[in-house]
């Protein structure tokens, strides 16, 4: 005989599930988040505040939407690959022009870690530009850059 739905899903650790779903979201709001993903902000909502157990179809388009493995969505297995979160790779040829311009203004070099440190910073900057940051661009990457400098 097969376990009950609510057995199963006792037997999963939803907690850590919601965890990582946050992390596909990247800081991305509920409502935009699920309108990308093809899903109701209600059934994400009913995700993130475990009210729901997520479909499959829905696990998919969440990780789809997240850009995640969806092994790794539903275990959190497979950490030990390098990028779980694949980037965009035109917001981090943003990034990392923005890094290169502003050394060749200031006259100035870095090494490769302090380039690596500030990349990834400013590639954050600009996702969360995207998806509706409160403080202006300019002055948030400006902040970070001081590290290079």
């Amino acid at each position: 005989m097969q376990p009950k739905r609510q057995d199963r899903l006792a037997a999963l650790d939803l907690d850590a599930f919601r965890e990582r779903v946050r992390t596909a979201m990247a800081g991305e709001s509920e409502a935009k988040f699920a309108k990308r993903a093809g899903i109701g902000q209600s059934t994400l909502n009913g995700i993130l505040n475990g009210r729901t157990a997520p479909s499959l179809d829905v696990s998919i388009a969440i990780a789809i939407a997240g850009k995640v493995r969806l092994e790794w969505l539903a275990t959190g297995s497979d950490e030990q690959s390098p990028a779980l979160i694949m980037p965009d790779r035109a917001t981090l040829e943003d990034a990392i022009r923005l890094m290169e311009e502003v050394l060749e203004t200031a006259g100035r070099t870095a090494n490769l870690q302090t380039k690596a440190k500030a990349v990834t910073e400013i590639y954050s900057l600009l996702v969360e530009d995207k998806h509706g940051s409160t403080v202006p661009l300019p002055q948030q990457i400006s902040r970070v850059l001081k590290l290079v400098g």
